[in-house]
Parts: structure tokens; sequence; C-alpha cells
């Protein structure tokens, strides 16, 4: 997180520990309320996809990673949360 922008890095590697590289990878966010959005990554390094969003609430998110590339699919879920303001 910073600001109020909150980047969202993804390391792809495959069963053997290679990188998944020229992948479609998008992110489905879940807000802790419940709201939705799709975020799509780009591939900035072998292997490494990134995206930027901006969380609306304090909470836990989830999010649905999925690819689809040459080498095949894969879908990934993980959590983070937003702790509220320390003021």
């Amino acid at each position: 997180l910073r600001g109020e922008t909150a980047r969202l890095t993804l390391e792809a590697r495959g069963p053997c520990g290679d990188f998944l590289n020229g992948y479609q990878v998008t992110a489905n966010v879940v807000a802790p309320q419940g709201g939705t959005q799709t975020v799509t990554l780009r591939q900035t390094a072998p292997g490494r996809y990134e995206a930027e969003f901006q969380p609306s609430e304090q909470g836990v998110y989830l999010f649905r990673f999925s690819g689809q590339g040459e080498s095949g699919v894969f879908a990934e879920t993980l959590g983070w949360a937003l702790p509220y303001s320390p003021e």
C-alpha cells in the first residue's frame, strides 16, 4: 500500500520452479463488504505480473488470480488485510 493505491505483485512459477511467462493474468478483487472488481496484471519481469488498484475500505480483501498461457492455466486465491488508520 502506497498512499491510497495498493500494488498487486504475483510471482508465477511452474511446478519445477520455472517462470511462467507470456500469460494473460487477471485478479478478481473482493472487498470486505462484498464489492468486486477485476484487475488485469501486466508482466514486468520474468514470471512477475503487477497491477494497481484503490482499496475502497478497511478490512480483509480476497484476490483470485487466474492466468492463461501456452503452457496451460493456473489459479490461486490469497487474502490481504488493510488495517484501520492508526489515528
